[in-house]
């Protein structure tokens, strides 16, 4: 083995920043355009939670019944909905998987809200009602931090249920599937297939090129993401390679890290190397420094801190949460320092799959809500712990919601892909207690298609989202951006803004108040 072979061959744990996103930062070096660097104002970060597979959303938040939670004559328009709700669903419907929804409060604390939440979400309950409650121990919300955005989803622009029907106007290229989805959500370009993601435009317009910290404003906790790839900023990958990096310490694992880097170095400066494997050995050199780097910022070294709640103890999606804490503490003290200011801005992406439950939804969807649960009251407490609830804001995405009519009977029954879906907000500058967007009214194509509060367009409960992804992305970005320098062009950003900036959209209407400044 030659050592261009050994070297192609280390890039595999070495370089921890993806090849391809790599690859795509090399290129963009020659095609970026001058910008000035824009300095933040403060630590904030974004963390998006994808829920890949699609996630049954109009299970997790539900018509609630009239009276169930207080006094009521079980009449009445959310009575309505509630009993439409059951006829629709059927074997998969609220009472044949819990006993109960939980009641979530409106802003004065008093009066209800028209939906509820899945009985197995009690944790999260407690954060958006701003009450600490018997059935989520060690949760003590200090506001009301938790909100939600009713049936949100791709759009390429404004469109009615007519119009989407007829498909008089431009829908989501290979609507209601998961691949395709699942990009779209990232890259906020549903019309065609986009090479960059939103987050990844976000970080281009606060850098003109990685350097000082810049290199981690945009974090990956599982793999590749393609919102996180920009043409200026390229994602870090946080993940086995830095911990295996960090381990080689002293002796003689010192001496073989220091002996290939001179390789790397060699072959980087060599003018008789090929310049497509100089390219490919600066690529590997600057992965490797970059891991060293991330090593000396996080300590992998270092365990993530204690459980707090002990809700789902020892689960993989409670550790990844845990994890992240603890990589959002030390990126956040680290960005006061000198020199690393660039990482005032940043934004974490990861996954929890399992979602597409085209059957079994009775026996498996309130099983993954209630670690979910878990999971996002066990950050929460997390961030409260080390000071930071006020800067990281959590949210969630999925590829699309699920049909409202399942797609057979009895307990094996489970639900098809649809369209719009409800999302969870979480966080310190969350102005929560409040469902954000338009809950669709329950209503199938069979019920009359000229009612334009009908919003199914595939005749089983498949929704026209009334909140697009632009709009919430947008509203996010705004939180996260303020404070730097520079007007944002939002159209840089997200290709189709512009046709959600008119009087009617302006500024995301529809979220505007979600989040504080």
């Amino acid at each position: 083995m030659n050592r261009r072979d050994f070297l192609r061959r280390s890039a595999v744990w070495g370089g921890c920043r993806l090849p391809v996103a790599s690859w795509l930062s090399l290129n963009a070096l020659a095609q970026q355009a001058a910008q000035a660097s824009a300095p933040a104002s403060g630590y904030r970060a974004l963390v998006c939670v994808m829920l890949a597979g699609g996630n049954d959303s109009f299970n997790m938040l539900v018509p609630r019944r009239s009276g169930q939670h207080a006094a009521g004559n079980w009449t009445g328009p959310v009575e309505a909905e509630w009993q439409k709700y059951l006829a629709i669903r059927g074997s998969v419907s609220l009472p044949n998987i819990f006993q109960s929804a939980l009641p979530l409060y409106q802003a004065n604390g008093q009066s209800l809200q028209s939906q509820a939440l899945h009985g197995s979400m009690p944790r999260l309950q407690a954060i958006f009602n701003n009450r600490t409650s018997a059935a989520a121990p060690g949760v003590l919300p200090s506001g009301r931090h938790a909100a939600f955005v009713s049936n949100v989803g791709t759009l390429v622009e404004p469109i009615t249920a007519a119009e989407a029907r007829q498909r008089s106007k431009l829908l989501p290229l290979y609507l209601q599937s998961h691949v395709d989805q699942f990009d779209q959500w990232q890259t906020c370009f549903p019309q065609g297939h986009g090479t960059t993601g939103w987050a990844g435009r976000m970080m281009d317009q606060l850098h003109a090129s990685p350097g000082s910290g810049s290199e981690y404003a945009l974090v990956s906790m599982d793999g590749y993401n393609l919102a996180l790839v920009g043409k200026n900023v390229a994602p870090f990958v946080e993940g086995a390679a830095n911990r295996r990096l960090h381990s080689m310490v002293g002796g003689g694992f010192s001496a073989r890290r220091d002996r290939l880097m001179s390789i790397l170095n060699d072959d980087v400066n060599d003018p008789s190397i090929n310049i497509l494997d100089r390219a490919y050995s600066k690529m590997v050199r600057d992965g490797l420094q970059l891991q060293r780097d991330y090593a000396d910022i996080v300590s992998p070294g270092v365990p993530a801190p204690a459980d707090i709640l002990g809700a789902s103890n020892g689960h993989q999606w409670v550790e990844k949460m845990r994890n992240l804490a603890k990589v959002i503490n030390a990126c956040r003290a680290a960005s006061a320092s000198a020199g690393k200011e660039k990482m005032r801005r940043q934004v974490f992406f990861l996954t929890l799959g399992g979602w597409d439950h085209h059957d079994d939804l009775k026996s498996s969807h309130s099983g993954m809500l209630s670690l979910l649960d878990g999971a996002l009251a066990e950050f929460y407490m997390q961030m409260k712990a080390i000071g930071a609830l006020n800067d990281v804001t959590l949210f969630t995405a999925s590829d699309f919601g699920r049909a409202l009519k399942p797609n057979g009977g009895g307990d094996r029954a489970g639900t098809d892909h649809a369209w719009g879906g409800n999302q969870i907000v979480l966080g310190g500058a969350v102005n929560g207690g409040t469902i954000y967007g338009s809950y669709p009214s329950l209503k199938l194509m069979s019920e009359g298609i000229n009612d334009p509060t009908n919003l199914d367009i595939q005749g089983n409960g498949v929704f026209l989202p009334t909140t697009s992804v632009d709009q919430y992305i947008q509203r996010l970005g705004s939180w996260l951006l303020h404070g730097t320098s520079g007007a944002i062009d939002w159209p840089g950003i997200l290709p189709n803004w512009p046709q959600w900036s008119g009087s009617q959209y302006q500024s995301g209407t529809p979220l505007a108040g979600m989040m504080s400044a």
